[in-house]
């Protein structure tokens, strides 16, 4: 077997025989394509949970094969999805979950309200309820990365001081007037 990817962003019609020519036109040229590079025999079998699978094999010469028409193991079809997409979210596996989702970055200076935009959003989202209240967050991570990195820095600079030197005991630089 030999699986192929293309784009094919015909609209969707199965009453037109234009529409029907459209998309078989893709499907033989990517064939084509593909066959110059590694030739392999005809389409002999097309795979379809859908009733328009019966047609593709016709227009291939190939023999129809249902996989699961009658939905028991995976109750949705791609028409249902794609027609409403959230509704059907939880049957879409992860990579192409992952692939129609939308990430908000939101940067801004430091205490410019970044924090509270972004808590602000991811609540409202999740208050929406359906594949919206799987919203995630994220917390600042800028703030932390720079507090650890002056810390490791600032370990650096001083291990090779003698302990009771001046600035490598907080007490001793507080109590010099330097709070």
């Amino acid at each position: 077997m030999r699986v192929l990817a293309g784009l094919d962003d015909v609209p969707i019609d199965y009453e037109s025989s234009a529409i029907w020519d459209a998309h078989e036109k893709i499907m033989v040229d990517l064939i084509g394509v593909a066959d110059a590079i590694d030739p392999w025999p005809q389409v002999d079998a097309v795979f379809s949970s859908e009733s328009y699978g019966q047609e593709m094999a016709r227009r291939f010469g190939a023999t129809a094969v249902g996989v699961d028409p009658k939905r028991s193991t995976y109750p949705v079809s791609g028409t249902a999805a794609r027609s409403d997409l959230f509704a059907h979210w939880h049957f879409l596996p992860p990579p192409v979950r992952a692939g129609l989702c939308r990430r908000v970055v939101v940067v801004g200076a430091e205490s410019s309200g970044t924090t509270t935009l972004s808590v602000d959003l991811h609540k409202a989202l999740v208050s929406r309820g359906g594949p919206w209240d799987r919203t995630r967050w994220v917390a600042e991570y800028g703030r932390q990365y720079s507090a650890d990195l002056q810390a490791r820095q600032r370990a650096q600079n001083l291990s090779h001081l003698p302990s009771d030197s001046p600035g490598t005991n907080w007490t001793s630089a507080r109590s010099a007037g330097c709070s």
